[in-house]
């Protein structure tokens, strides 16, 4: 079977987006439709897993990934994210989603652009995360890396949206700390994202290649 992508990224890419724009039931009803069947292997730290595959996957393959071809195989790349934690599955999302979106509403304030609300939602859970981990690993009598609110939200935003990335000189003003501040909590929140996605993105290269979604492609 002819791979669909040269690589995870390329294939998430696809995944992510095109579902922003297929209804969810659609997309939902493509995942858990009765020609998927489920295949065990083995994740690279050992750990047997049972991933959604299908029987339409030869025929797309061979086929523009459009209609309810492309949705398909959308929902079936998108499916395989279940399999990763809350935080890699977050991070996943806001490398690879489109933080805005077209807008043509026409309104006078309106830049030509909306909020992705999925990629807000998954930034702002790694947000949640990240505070409560820093919470759980304070030490009694110390502040610790509970970083202001809003310096964490700018700090993970940088991380995966290089076009947004304020000056941490204004980022310090900004939250009333210093810049020495905002370069010590970046460095440990910047190291979890990027360790993160990384084993995310291990875990995903071995599903969709073992799948034969991600391969060598025949042209």
């Amino acid at each position: 079977m002819t791979a669909l992508f040269d690589s995870t990224h390329s294939a998430l890419r696809f995944a992510l987006n095109y579902s922003a724009s297929t209804p969810r039931p659609t997309m939902n009803k493509m995942a858990a439709d009765g020609s998927l069947q489920r295949k065990e292997i083995v994740t690279p730290g050992g750990k047997k897993i049972k991933v959604t595959t299908g029987s339409q996957m030869r025929r797309m393959a061979n086929a523009p990934l459009r209609g309810l071809d492309g949705a398909a195989q959308a929902a079936l790349i998108a499916k395989q994210l279940d399999y990763l934690t809350d935080p890699q599955k977050n991070c996943v999302i806001a490398q690879h989603k489109a933080w805005v979106l077209p807008c043509a509403c026409k309104s006078p304030c309106c830049s030509g652009y909306r909020k992705n609300m999925g990629w807000n939602k998954a930034v702002e859970e790694l947000c949640t995360h990240l505070r409560d981990e820093a919470e759980l690993s304070r030490v009694k009598g110390r502040k610790g890396l509970s970083t202001h609110p809003t310096m964490r939200r700018a700090i993970v935003e940088r991380f995966f949206v290089p076009g947004k990335r304020m000056v941490l000189s204004e980022l310090a003003e900004q939250c009333g700390v210093t810049q020495q501040t905002i370069i010590t909590h970046k460095k440990p929140i910047e190291q979890f994202l990027t360790d993160t996605l990384r084993e995310a993105m291990t875990h995903l290269d071995t599903i969709l290649n073992t799948l034969g979604i991600v391969g060598h492609l025949d042209y």
